[in-house]
């Protein structure tokens, strides 16, 4: 039984102060990362500075859970909120792209930032030249423009 204690208590131990700690920190960067994303959508920096971030959690998500979590037994374990953790941690784990898979992901998004961007001046152009026509005022109202539509 004394081993069983040990190993629970070791799992504790490793979610409190090592695993937490590290997670925190880059839940907190990735929000930072998004916030200033979001609120520049034009800032290029700041949307590649987004996905580096993302990809940082990712790939650290599925490093403990391969490195560490898996390798936990908590079938034997009397605490159901470390259960719960560890439960939650191997679904988050397994999710979690290989650092290849991230890579080919970054590519992608890559990809779609340089065909957003045309899309973007396209339509931006289509704005100008449309307000031009109407005597120099500008369109207020967009609605209908694809421009204000969020692109896939």
């Amino acid at each position: 039984m004394g081993n069983k204690h040990f190993a629970e208590e070791c799992a504790k131990l490793y979610l409190d102060e090592t695993y937490e700690p590290q997670i925190s920190q880059l839940c907190n960067k990735v929000s930072l990362a998004r916030w200033a994303y979001v609120t520049n959508l034009t800032n290029d920096q700041a949307a590649e500075d987004s996905l580096r971030a993302n990809l940082e959690l990712a790939e650290f998500q599925f490093k403990q859970w391969d490195q560490v979590i898996r390798w936990i037994n908590d079938s034997d374990f009397t605490d159901d909120v470390l259960k719960r953790q560890l439960k939650f941690l191997n679904k988050v784990g397994v999710a979690a792209l290989e650092t290849s898979e991230l890579e080919q992901v970054r590519q992608k998004f890559n990809y779609f930032q340089i065909c957003n961007n045309y899309y973007y001046l396209r339509d931006l152009l289509f704005v100008v030249q449309s307000s031009i026509v109407t005597n120099g005022k500008y369109l207020r109202d967009c609605k209908n423009l694809s421009i204000c539509q969020p692109r896939l």
